[in-house]
């Protein structure tokens, strides 16, 4: 497995934000939130799981992350599982 660990920064401007990992054979993908030091588990996807629990329906794997109430960074943490080699990329899409 692999654990991965993102900082994404505040911006005023941004109404909507996607995490977009672009590999659709990953078998398990866990999308962590730190809040109060601690990690919470916010998503839970993969080809292990019903695509009908994708919060996006998308080949990929698209996860919208919360909106800012207050000018502090989010802190996301990505945990990724599969029996096969995976290649992927991890895009973040912000709308305004």
């Amino acid at each position: 497995s692999y654990w991965l660990k993102a900082q994404v920064e505040y911006d005023r401007d941004i109404e909507q934000s996607f995490l977009e990992i672009n590999n659709p054979h990953i078998d398990d993908l866990r999308v962590y939130f730190k809040r109060n030091g601690n990690l919470e588990l916010k998503y839970l996807s993969g080809r292990n799981y019903p695509f009908s629990n994708k919060i996006v329906s998308d080949q990929n794997f698209v996860f919208p992350l919360p909106v800012f109430q207050e000018k502090n960074n989010l802190e996301v943490y990505i945990k990724i599982q599969s029996e096969h080699h995976s290649v992927f990329s991890i895009n973040l899409m912000k709308f305004s």
